[in-house]
């Protein structure tokens, strides 16, 4: 982990201009999660010697949040956390190892938007207008299966464990609001946030029987 740090990559920012940054730059920037505390705005999570500390939740309970063996592995589960956050933060721009790689990711992005936009085209002035008592919505995404979710955890096993990681250091540290929150977070990451075949607890379960 800490190797990929001094890591050169781009990234899009808010102005649609391509940005040079480091790794460790770009998860200090969109994983690290700031809160104010009494000695003013600070990130919630720190290193202190060989132990990690949380500000908490609402920014006034210091406390342990894990303790290491050394320094140096508790500024790597700072940075995993870090990772995790930022992988699961929808504001937060993908961070590429080139150029090629950003170029290419946008274009996919721009296709799946123009076929949102011809979808909905469709359904607003596409069909005849017909006399119903009701309207009502139907769903068109592909439904969530046990199979796309055992490929999402194969495809993307690393970060998976990250979360599950960060969710035993919750749980070990009885914090129950936050260990919820991250929790949820990646189940519906997981499942694509759709519910219509496996239940909340299925694919939680599906998540730790398999990571």
């Amino acid at each position: 982990m800490l190797h990929k740090l001094s890591k050169q990559g781009y990234i899009l920012n808010q102005e649609g201009e391509i940005e040079t940054i480091s790794y460790r730059e770009y998860l200090g920037e969109f994983g690290s999660d700031e809160t104010t505390t009494p000695q003013g705005i600070a990130p919630r999570l720190f290193v202190d010697g060989k132990k990690l500390m949380t500000w908490g939740v609402r920014g006034n309970n210091l406390r342990e949040y894990h303790e290491c063996n050394n320094k140096r592995e508790a500024i790597k589960l700072l940075f995993e956390i870090w990772e995790n956050n930022a992988y699961n933060n929808c504001n937060a721009p993908r961070f590429h190892s080139t150029k090629k790689e950003l170029f290419e990711d946008f274009a996919q992005s721009i296709e799946k938007d123009v076929e949102v936009i011809k979808r909905y085209y469709r359904i607003l002035y596409g069909r005849k207008k017909e006399k119903q008592t009701t309207e009502t919505t139907v769903d068109t995404r592909p439904i969530t299966t046990k199979e796309t979710i055992l490929n999402y955890l194969k495809n993307n096993r690393q970060v998976v464990q990250a979360s599950l990681n960060q969710l035993n250091l919750l749980k070990t540290a009885k914090n129950k609001e936050e260990w919820e929150v991250k929790a949820n977070s990646l189940v519906q990451k997981v499942s694509g946030n759709d519910f219509r075949q496996l239940t909340w607890k299925e694919i939680y379960n599906l998540i730790k029987e398999n990571c």
